[in-house]
Formats: C-alpha cells, sequence, structure tokens
C-alpha cells in the first residue's frame, strides 16, 4: 500500500513498477513464478489518489488520512458503527481490511529511511519509549528482513536527518506517536501484520532517480511478499472436514 500521503509519491511508483515487473516475469523467472502461484499479492499504488494530484500530504478534504482510523477507543464498536462518518477513502481501506484475510501488509512513505512497526500508539504509550505489542519479536525481524536488503537502510542512518535507527529499524511510538494510523487499525481490528517503510528522503524525486529507487528496494519487497509464508498455517476444520465459521486460534504466550 503506498500514497496515503498525496505527497509522498516514491512507493507509489514502486507498486506500479512491481506489478509491471511480477507479470512480465511470470514465464522466465522461477521465483516469480512460485511467489505468484503460491500467494495472494493485493498491490494499491496511491490511498490518496486526489492528494497525489495535488502534491499534498492531505486529501481534497484536507484531512491527514494515517489519522483517520479507528483506534484503542473504538475496539467494542460494531463494523456500522467504526465506519460512520469517516473519510471515504478511508471506509474504503478499513472495508478492503476487513474483508480480505491479510496476512503481511507494508505501507510505503517517505521522508526518512527506515523501518517502523507497531504499537504506533497504545493507551500506555509514551512518546520516545517502545510500546511493545505481543507480536514484538515477529515485527521487529519483519522490519530488520527490509531494511538488510536493502543497501544502506540498515545502517539506520540517512542523509536527510541526524537521527540513527539501530538496524534501520524502530518501534512506531519510540520514532513518535502516530494516533489512529493505518498500521495499528491494521494490527488491531483485522491481525494483520503492517509494517511501514519511509523509502527516501525525496518525497517526489525527479523521474530520473527513480530507477535508483527500484532497484534499491527490489529485493526488499519480494522478500517481504516471500515472508507471508513464514509461520504456521492451515485451515481450522469440524470433525466432518468442512471448515468452521468464525473459529478463534490462540498462541499459548501471545496475549491476541
Amino acid at each position: 500500500v503506498a500514497n496515503i500521503h498525496g505527497d509522498e509519491a516514491v512507493g507509489r511508483e514502486l507498486l506500479i513498477g512491481l506489478a509491471r515487473y511480477l507479470t512480465e516475469n511470470y514465464l522466465t523467472d522461477e521465483r516469480v513464478k512460485r511467489l505468484l502461484e503460491t500467494t495472494d499479492i493485493h498491490l494499491l499504488p496511491s490511498v490518496n489518489p486526489d492528494g497525489n494530484a495535488a502534491d499534498s500530504r492531505h486529501s481534497a478534504n484536507d484531512e491527514d488520512l494515517n489519522r483517520a482510523f479507528p483506534g484503542w477507543m473504538d475496539l467494542e464498536l460494531p463494523r456500522s458503527e467504526l465506519i460512520k462518518d469517516r473519510e471515504k477513502e478511508v471506509k474504503a481501506m478499513m472495508n478492503w481490511i476487513l474483508d480480505n484475510p491479510f496476512v503481511l501488509s507494508i505501507s510505503f512513505h517517505d521522508g526518512r529511511v527506515m523501518i517502523n512497526y507497531p504499537w504506533d500508539d497504545s493507551p500506555a504509550a509514551v512518546e520516545g519509549e517502545k510500546s511493545i505489542c505481543p507480536d514484538d519479536d515477529v515485527f521487529s525481524e519483519l522490519a530488520a528482513l527490509y531494511a538488510e536488503n536493502h543497501p544502506f537502510m540498515w545502517t539506520g542512518k540517512c542523509l536527510c536527518h541526524c537521527e540513527t535507527f539501530t538496524k534501520g529499524i524502530s518501534n512506531g511510538a519510540e520514532w513518535y506517536l502516530v494516533d489512529n494510523g493505518m498500521q495499528d487499525y491494521n494490527y488491531l481490528f483485522s491481525n494483520c501484520m503492517e509494517i511501514t517503510a519511509e523509502l527516501s528522503c525525496w518525497k517526489r524525486p525527479p523521474a530520473t532517480h527513480l530507477q535508483v529507487e527500484w532497484e534499491n528496494n527490489l529485493d526488499s519487497m519480494l522478500i517481504l511478499l516471500e515472508s507471508a509464508h513464514m509461520g504456521i498455517k492451515g485451515k481450522v476444520l469440524d470433525e466432518d472436514g468442512e471448515p468452521l465459521n468464525r473459529a478463534v486460534v490462540q498462541v499459548c504466550g501471545r496475549d491476541k
């Protein structure tokens, strides 16, 4: 998913390029063929097309869409109340996320070069301190996996800011608090594990620089897609071999 902030355009171009790369290489690249035959892949180049057209962070209604999702205070609300009065883009994303059992997601942003992961916010969160979620070890591994396969993201340094991030990754709240963001919404309301990639210091670089960004991120994107197959997976069936509706699976030691 990319371009939730309309003026952050690198991820938008990367996802358009990724769609082309996967389709054009299906018959000639065994890695691509295996990935496409075993994985449901959804690519959304622009959550905020109006903002992109206007070169604005905000939507046409002047809303920051990444501060407009349900959060902790809304956990007990029914779906009809959750989507009530939301921005149209947010409502579309919410329904898409709830209607599809996504396992893994990445949201592309610009303005730094690093990866962050939940929690971005929580009832006890303090900005500058880690807000640790039940799957913190998995999230940090996924974040590091993306950064390690990028030419320099893993160093934790970028040219546009003096702050550094160990291994190029950070817990969201440890960096700064984001209330009602899409990353936490995914994990809170659907169990989808979403991380956020800050791709480039340039939010809208010249077209001549896009090839560099593509080469910097291609391996990381492919490896993250392949990571959807990590861990245990399967089906919950009844004694007749039929799928059980609304089955709940709990893992010992995971309070989620």
